[in-house]
């Protein structure tokens, strides 16, 4: 899926990282095409770059040179021996380039280099699958094969990378605009609501609900959406409590 090349000519295989960003409205026909069951993603497989293999090479030295600055913040001494008479500093590197499937969500802000994150961004898979998350198709089969296939394989945590993770913010703001309005119509201050039992403006569909455990504390990257939730949640929690659910 090169952009702005044919997506029926079959590309060679997926080993090369694209050169140029792919454009949204690519990811975004690809999305519908697959959320809709037009194309499985069997199909677009091959046509989507870089390999998963690359990706986990990708984030496997960044992992590393994590491991290894947290060896030497103090957890152990930059001159402590092991038996072999390495450095324990190098032992914890060496232990880290051994493990396979290591998750992105692992490595602290900034872990990444210039180049990893340029990398990263364009990986053509990751694009099609924050693309599922934004027009809802987060129950589909091919966007949970697709979520697992790069945390097992590709040793990626999909919601540690912008372009999923802005995939699944936009739509969590999505459905929370209509409790939102209900709740907070323009002109009314921003404070509490009055909720009666029965009132359904509050409910928050269950949707929401799956997207904020799969972000965690990403929910807090977007602050727009975090306040949203939080103002909706009250809401909910208050109409839940009042027709006495306690669940």
């Amino acid at each position: 899926m090169q952009a702005g090349k044919s997506a029926v000519a079959a590309p060679p295989a997926a080993t090369s990282w694209p050169d140029e960003a792919t454009p949204d409205a690519v990811y975004g026909v690809v999305a519908a095409a697959v959320g809709n069951n037009i194309v499985s993603m069997g199909t677009l497989w091959p046509h989507l770059h870089p390999s998963l293999e690359q990706t986990n090479a990708l984030v496997k030295p960044a992992v590393v040179r994590s491991h290894a600055e947290n060896t030497k913040i103090g957890v152990v001494s930059l001159n402590a021996k092991d038996e072999n008479g390495n450095t324990k500093a190098a032992s914890a590197a060496e232990e880290a380039a051994g493990r396979s499937q290591l998750p992105l969500d692992l490595l602290p802000v900034g872990a990444l280099n210039g180049d990893e994150t340029h990398k990263l961004a364009h990986d053509q898979k990751l694009g099609v699958l924050g693309h599922l998350f934004k027009l809802g198709h987060w129950k589909h089969e091919a966007t949970r094969k697709l979520f697992v296939a790069l945390v097992g394989v590709g040793g990626t945590d999909p919601t540690s990378v912008p372009t999923v993770r802005d995939g699944i913010i936009a739509r969590a703001r999505a459905l929370l605009e209509e409790p939102r309005r209900a709740l907070f119509p323009k002109g009314v201050a921003m404070g509490p609501v009055q909720v009666t039992p029965g009132d359904a403006r509050h409910e928050i569909p269950r949707e929401a609900f799956a997207l904020f455990a799969l972000l965690g504390p990403r929910l807090a990257y977007d602050a727009s959406l975090h306040a949203r939730a939080c103002r909706c949640m009250r809401a909910h929690v208050d109409a839940a409590a009042a027709a006495g659910d306690s669940e």
